[in-house]
């Protein structure tokens, strides 16, 4: 075969090969364009739900999970955009869409969730507003219906989810005032206050933070740094039936004790008394270091009377012994039995113990009575009287 044909020849499959390349490219765009049509989102004739969890299970026992409920505030409708798979917000029907406007980062040119958040709580959750919920009071772990293939329910958009549960006497809370808090957060290096919604167990306090969820959503894509980045133009499937799990923070329920000191019998002198008192926590709580209390009676009334100790806000469960570590000088102690009193905090409970102390007729009269003081760690002997 001479150089001509050779060349022409080489040109020749030089064409069919491009002819095949090219027709490949036509057959995938078409086949990505297939995909896309497909997958475009639907906000009128598909059913859509909202389904809230809770990321870790609470024990029953101390909050049942049909005690607790989530409003929904819908803060903008969804409204396709004509050629692309995804949608944007539309508040035209909003009434408070002045007070939470679904704003656009200047940097980014995304939506600035964190503000629309902060702005959504800050009113929607103010106690002095008056703004009924979308839907209201549904149960947490039932999918509620955002849009039936009727056309029925608050339709699709931006929500914002509020979780609140029942009060110290087991009833659930309708009054903001009652479920709306404000507690102290750390995140990173700083410490800031957080809104958040509460529900009454048996022995905790549990803190939810509300969050925001658009619906239809889909699933976040993970860049090429492992970052999550979630935003309805990513090229994954739409999801129809969103669930949100939400996680929570949990404080215990607290309660109180006092402690009652008395002198019982005819006689008196001056004395001073000094009671220990040590906690025990249940697991997971704080410790709580161990105190020392001294009380002072200067004369029959007072001794007759009697003086308290209140100790306050004590996570429930905890067993706190009180131990009277000196009577007084000159004195026994009649209640409680040797001198110690365990008590176990009930919540929302204040809780009372009673010491007794009496002059001991054998030490009376004897001619000294030693006073004594707690300095650095131990008692020590001052000013001894002569009776």
């Amino acid at each position: 075969m001479n150089h001509q044909k050779k060349t022409n020849l080489w040109k020749t499959r030089h064409k069919i090969l491009l002819g095949l390349l090219m027709g490949a490219l036509i057959l995938s765009s078409i086949g990505w364009m297939g995909s896309m049509r497909a997958q475009a989102v639907s906000l009128t004739d598909t059913n859509m739900s909202l389904t809230v969890s809770l990321g870790e299970v609470i024990d029953s026992k101390d909050l049942p999970t049909d005690s607790v409920v989530f409003d929904l505030y819908k803060i903008a409708d969804a409204a396709p955009v004509e050629g692309y798979d995804t949608y944007t917000y539309d508040q035209s029907k909003i009434s408070f869409a002045a007070e939470v406007p679904v704003t656009v980062s200047e940097l980014t040119g995304d939506y600035n969730w964190e503000a629309i958040k902060e702005a959504a709580v800050a009113h929607l959750l103010d106690p002095d507003v008056t703004v009924e919920p979308t839907v209201k009071g549904a149960q947490i772990g039932t999918a509620v219906e955002i849009l039936t293939e009727a056309g029925e329910g608050p339709g699709p958009g931006a929500y914002l989810v509020v979780i609140r549960g029942q009060n110290n006497q087991q009833v659930l809370m309708e009054d903001k005032k009652e479920y709306v808090s404000e507690v102290e957060k750390t995140i990173g290096e700083e410490t800031k206050k957080v809104t958040v919604t509460l529900a009454t167990g048996v022995d905790n306090i549990y803190q939810f933070e509300p969050t925001l969820v658009s619906i239809p959503d889909k699933s976040p894509v993970v860049d090429e740094n492992g970052n999550e980045i979630k935003n309805t133009a990513n090229q994954v499937d739409w999801e129809y039936d969103v669930q949100v799990n939400l996680k929570y923070d949990k404080e215990p329920r607290l309660g109180d004790l006092r402690v009652i000191k008395k002198f019982s019998g005819e006689d008196f002198i001056p004395a001073t008394i000094v009671l220990r008192v040590s906690f025990e926590v249940p697991e997971g709580v704080e410790p709580i270091p161990e105190e020392i209390h001294s009380m002072t009676f200067k004369t029959p009334e007072e001794a007759k009377d009697g003086n308290q100790i209140l100790l306050k806000d004590i996570p429930v469960h905890t067993k706190v012994t009180v131990t009277e570590e000196y009577p007084g000088a000159g004195y026994v102690i009649v209640a409680p039995e040797g001198g110690t009193a365990t008590i176990e905090i009930e919540a929302d409970e204040q809780i009372e113990v009673e010491f007794e102390n009496k002059l001991d007729k054998q030490l009376f009269g004897l001619g000294i009575i030693n006073n004594f003081t707690w300095s650095e760690g131990r008692w020590v002997l001052v000013n001894p009287e002569t009776n």
